[in-house]
């Protein structure tokens, strides 16, 4: 009798689990969150600077809980139902590497109620956010005002000049702006060579967080950008964060030096550096910059 109790519990153990793995495992029919791209809204240009962008990735919560993150544009499948809020979290590829996609946090984060139906699809009602209230932005330059922030060092065999012919000027293609003149910088013949820092220095956090240069470019040159470390009696130290490639298009990129600034944490000062190189000296070479700020 006492074993014949035994089986009868142990049978209804095992149906209990299996029922409970069933539960688990059933599939909940979803519903889909579609965003075509995420932009930054321009209304902030007199202080905030170009509102050019490349996010590039969302970070998706609903009602609190990781949905996961997907690269734009994306169909999101949401597990859920009924009004959720729902959050999107601006993403981007951290000093162009596709493998180091990141929150950019100086972002807001898009957040809204909807009211979700099973295999129904629905669009964020705005899918634009802007710098948060708790960001800085150093503008570094724009070349639309009047001097220059970005000059050239002994070293350099040229320098930058403004120019505003309609094809080396950058055009945002996501909202009209003000962009009216661009860096130039031309190598040729023994002018092979062009190094820049911005000619203010300026005290940033230098205790392991993400400080971007935020800048649009393009060049037929591979180029160096990172930061000159100033120190007490005039020294300096140079340190370089990355090589940017050549490239055909525009092309928008977040440099991030938390490296270079936590290496000299001691600095009283850091000046932008960016430098580059011809290795053929067949043909002159440009080189076109814009809109570079520094953003935390």
């Amino acid at each position: 009798m006492a074993k014949r109790l035994r089986f009868a519990a142990l049978a209804a153990s095992l149906l209990l689990i299996v029922s409970c793995s069933r539960e688990s495992f059933e599939a909940t029919t979803p519903a889909y969150l579609h965003i075509p791209s995420i932009q930054v809204d321009s209304t902030f240009y007199p202080t905030q600077g170009s509102a050019h962008s490349a996010i590039t990735t969302a970070w998706i919560y609903a009602n609190g809980k990781a949905v996961g993150v997907f690269e734009l544009p994306a169909t999101v499948p949401v597990p859920n139902s009924g009004p959720t809020l729902v959050e999107v979290y601006p993403g981007i590829t951290m000093n162009g590497i596709g493998a180091t996609r990141a929150i950019y946090t100086p972002y807001q984060v898009l957040r809204e109620t909807l009211d979700l139906t099973e295999l129904d699809t629905l669009e964020l009602d705005s899918p634009y956010t802007r710098y948060a209230s708790s960001a800085t932005i150093l503008q570094v330059e724009t070349f639309d005002e009047n001097g220059l922030n970005l000059t050239a060092t002994n070293r350099s065999g040229t320098s930058v000049i403004k120019t505003n012919d309609p094809g080396e000027i950058f055009v945002n293609p996501e909202q009209a702006e003000n962009n009216g003149r661009a860096g130039k910088i031309v190598l040729e013949g023994e002018w092979n060579f062009f190094e820049l820092e911005s000619s203010e220095a300026y005290s940033l956090p230098t205790y392991g967080i993400s400080v971007y240069l935020e800048m649009t470019y393009k060049t037929e040159v591979p180029m160096v950008v990172g930061v000159v470390a100033n120190y007490p009696g005039g020294i300096t130290q140079r340190a370089s964060t990355l090589v940017l490639l050549p490239n055909d298009e525009w092309k928008k990129i977040y440099v991030n030096l938390v490296t270079e600034l936590t290496a000299y944490s001691d600095a009283i000062g850091f000046q932008i550096l960016i430098a580059g190189q011809e290795t053929d000296s067949e043909a002159p070479h440009k080189i076109l910059l814009d809109n570079l700020k520094i953003v935390y």
